[in-house]
């Protein structure tokens, strides 16, 4: 079974409890990147906002890790991406 998830400004800071309720379903999440309209894409956000949602991101992997199996690689890849975009940004 599969469930999906629309990664977006309104709900990233539910992402970690959506996989870990997936993982107690024994459903895999398939995770959309929202990018339009840019005010809902994630990747859109500033800079120092942007580095909030990495901080939480992490948090949430440390909190949420050890109860996920299926999906453990999507958390691992959603936290990754805003890092990447960070990145790009300051020039590294």
């Amino acid at each position: 079974m599969l469930r999906a998830f629309c990664l977006m400004v309104q709900n990233w800071h539910e992402f970690a409890d959506y996989l870990v309720m997936g993982e107690e379903l024994g459903c895999r999440v398939l995770v959309n990147t929202v990018r339009q309209p840019s005010e809902r894409s994630v990747y859109m956000l500033p800079t120092d906002q942007l580095r909030d949602v990495i901080q939480r991101g992490g948090e949430d992997l440390d909190r949420v890790t050890d109860r996920l199996g299926l999906d453990r690689s999507a958390l691992y890849e959603q936290i990754g991406r805003p890092s990447v975009a960070v990145s790009v940004r300051s020039g590294r």
